[in-house]
């Protein structure tokens, strides 16, 4: 990656609000906002299941091969050329490879290798968790903020929120500590970033954007650079401040400018992160898939290696939960990555009010106790004058190289900086979390589950009393997890298979 368009100048301010959120109808047990969405603001439907496009590459498919084991067969290479296939990628370690052909019999041929357990074709899906996108009006608020930090309490309520000032005090500001966004890139050039990306930041996107010319992780959507900014955006007194500013940015860029990439793409960025060393690996994005569809079903477990695999390695890997405002619990379908064994799904909570920024999200956020595992600030409806406030969003910085494009009927704008609502903003505040914590407790790096444990005991408790399907184990805090002095502060932390 050239790092050498970064920029020191201050840059103009520009002030978009989107608000990413599904619109299915929740069960009557859903925990309502306290406010209304005028009725000027139509909710569509939304998609809870994603569709799929096989992955090709030029006139072959690509498959995904599963060993029975986590090493690479013997022979391999030689006995997939005899089954017609070209070798694309080889995750060692994960038990993976990504192979190429155009045989028509090939599954089963290469189903037949010594060591092979499982090939499946690898499907194109839009990751993208924009279900709905609603337009709000800027009413002053924030343009009046301009030309210094965005205080903690207005637009950067989720800092507040989790107790980041406090954790910084304590000593935990993520220094040392690599954080992985597995996204559609990054912009470089904003100063929120000088100095704060990592060298190892890569791209997996080649031909990006509508001319197909950009091949680096310049982020030509804005999604990436704004969960990056949540996470490690630079404290220099201007703009936005991350959960753990001092944090390093592993930007690998997996999605193109409209959201869309393979599972290979997603599973490459995974096991890249952690064999360069990723301390958190965090995915804003995700994909609602049919039980028994065997497509979901195969590449769940695909998928689910991958993760795994980071987890050995050391890395606290975090996912957004999705905007449908599904009740998993009343679903067979599930989510990927969110679902996945070994890793933390993110609800969002927001404020409903000028003064409680802990509802509940209901508005977008999914939720379930087999999704969700922790929640944190992702954005609510607030309602001034009859418009939606700016107040409730959380505000990041976004891409001057994003395409303009409109996502359900709404149009989005290259900008410096953004202000959107969704469980990908919920991901970042935890996985920021995640590298304070690791950064005040050294000892626990590569540890991932003393890190998890840690959130997960050190929690607000929210809504019902325990563990429960809308917060999960509770709103992340991160002060409190810097600063617990026991390794089992004794909440009575559930001890799930998903993380053990």
């Amino acid at each position: 990656m050239n790092l050498s368009r970064h920029v020191s100048r201050p840059i103009a301010f520009t002030l978009g609000l989107t608000l990413l959120a599904g619109c299915q109808l929740a069960p009557s047990n859903t925990i309502a906002p306290a406010t209304t969405a005028p009725s000027t603001i139509a909710p569509l439907a939304a998609k809870t299941t994603t569709e799929f496009r096989v992955a090709k590459v030029g006139n072959d498919t690509q498959y995904l091969v599963e060993f029975t084991g986590d090493d690479i067969p013997k022979n391999f290479e030689k006995e997939i050329k005899k089954a017609g296939g070209t070798i694309a990628s080889l995750y060692d370690g994960a038990g993976l490879a990504t192979v190429h052909s155009s045989h028509p019999n090939f599954v089963k041929l290469a189903g037949k290798i010594p060591g092979v357990e499982k090939v499946v074709v690898d499907y194109e899906v839009n990751w993208g968790e924009t279900d709905l996108v609603f337009a709000a009006p800027v009413d002053g608020e924030l343009e009046a903020q301009v030309g210094g930090e965005i205080p903690y309490g207005a637009q950067q309520w989720g800092l507040k929120t989790i107790q980041a000032p406090e954790a910084w005090a304590n000593g935990a500001t993520g220094r040392g500590v690599t954080v992985a966004v597995l996204d559609s890139g990054i912009d470089y050039t904003n100063p929120e970033f000088a100095g704060q990306i990592d060298f190892r930041s890569t791209s997996f996107i080649k031909g990006d954007g509508p001319n197909g010319d950009v091949n680096d992780v310049m982020d030509l959507n804005g999604h990436g650079s704004h969960v990056a900014g949540i996470i490690a955006a630079k404290a220099d007194g201007t703009g936005v401040t991350g959960v753990a500013p001092h944090a390093k940015i592993m930007a690998i860029k997996v999605n193109n400018y409209k959201s869309v990439s393979n599972f290979d793409t997603v599973i490459k960025g995974i096991y890249y992160a952690s064999t360069m060393g990723a301390d958190v690996i965090n995915m804003s994005l995700g994909g609602g898939f049919q039980v028994g569809d065997p497509r979901g079903e195969e590449l769940k477990r695909t998928m689910g290696r991958a993760v795994k695999f980071a987890f050995n390695r050391g890395a606290v890997v975090v996912s957004s939960v999705g905007n449908n405002r599904t009740n998993y619990d009343n679903t067979t379908d599930f989510r990927l990555p969110a679902m996945l064994d070994h890793n933390i799904g993110v609800s969002a909570t927001g404020p409903s009010t000028g003064t409680d920024y802990d509802s509940f999200a209901s508005f977008f956020s999914n939720y379930g106790k087999r999704l969700v595992d922790l929640s944190a600030p992702g954005g609510g409806v607030i309602i001034k004058n009859g418009q939606m406030s700016p107040a409730g969003f959380i505000y990041s910085t976004w891409s001057t190289k994003a395409v303009p494009q409109t996502i359900e009927g709404m149009p989005t704008q290259a900008a410096p900086y953004f202000a959107l609502a969704g469980t990908s903003m919920a991901a970042p505040h935890v996985a920021g979390a995640a590298a304070l914590v690791i950064s005040k407790r050294g000892h626990f790096r590569a540890q991932p589950r003393k890190v998890v444990q840690t959130l997960f005991e050190t929690a607000d408790d929210l809504g019902a009393a325990g563990f429960d399907a809308y917060f999960g184990e509770g709103r992340v805090n991160a002060y409190k997890a810097v600063a617990a002095t026991k390794e089992h502060p004794g909440k009575g932390w559930r001890n799930t298979v998903r993380f053990w």
